[in-house]
């Protein structure tokens, strides 16, 4: 494709879209990982809960670490 400013700006377009549907998408298991993180603290009975303890316990239980 020829570089044209037109088809920079299509290519930008696209990426930003794209772009900002990801954010969405990780915004909303940020959500959902909050909501867990505070179940797990209420079940289990722990004071002090984080996202990253909540990977941790999750990590422990299965015995193997998570993809990063």
């Amino acid at each position: 494709m020829t570089d044209t400013v037109d088809n920079i700006l299509t290519e930008a377009r696209r990426a930003i879209v794209k772009r900002e549907r990801l954010a969405a998408q990780l915004r909303q298991a940020d959500l959902e990982i909050s909501n867990l993180t505070q179940r797990y603290r209420n079940e289990a009975k722990v004071w002090i809960t984080s996202p990253v303890m909540l990977r941790h316990a999750v990590e422990a239980r299965i015995g193997k670490k998570l993809a990063a």
